[in-house]
């Protein structure tokens, strides 16, 4: 069977972002108030919505928590690494078949951690939260 297409996920799967989120969370955390202990005794979460993760982690105003995470995401999101073996898994398959990604990140975020990791050139379709329907939605 020839496939047509490859749709890979991005955090955690192409992009070790760990260091990026764990660090922008303590941040986050630290600036509103919640106990550093607190957020650290919780597992990291990668692929949820933000939404989703600051509720997780005991943010009461998720706007505000969003606005200062994203802030200091983007302070921290040069810690983003490929995988090993992924930018050449990708050279290989880049003129074989299309690449897309599909996460839970916004647009912006995606695109700023696949162009700091050197890996945006390989993708010729990115979905994002806020460009359709967020996973894990079949559709």
């Amino acid at each position: 069977m020839k496939y047509r297409l490859c749709i890979f996920d991005l955090d955690g799967t192409l992009v070790d972002s760990r260091p990026a989120i764990l660090a922008a969370r303590q941040d986050t955390a630290r600036e509103l108030g919640i106990a550093d202990a607190a957020v650290q005794s919780r597992s990291i979460h990668i692929g949820l919505p933000l939404a989703e993760i600051l509720r997780q982690l005991g943010f009461q105003d998720i706007d505000q928590a969003r606005g200062v995470y994203r802030r200091y995401y983007y302070l921290h999101n040069h810690l983003e690494k490929p995988f090993p073996g992924i930018p050449d898994l990708l050279t290989r398959l880049r003129h074989r078949v299309l690449l897309a990604v599909a996460t839970n990140k916004t647009f912006d975020g995606t695109k700023a951690t696949l162009q700091n990791t050197g890996l945006f050139e390989f993708f010729e379709v990115v979905e994002s939260l806020d460009r359709g329907i967020p996973k894990p939605d079949r559709d």
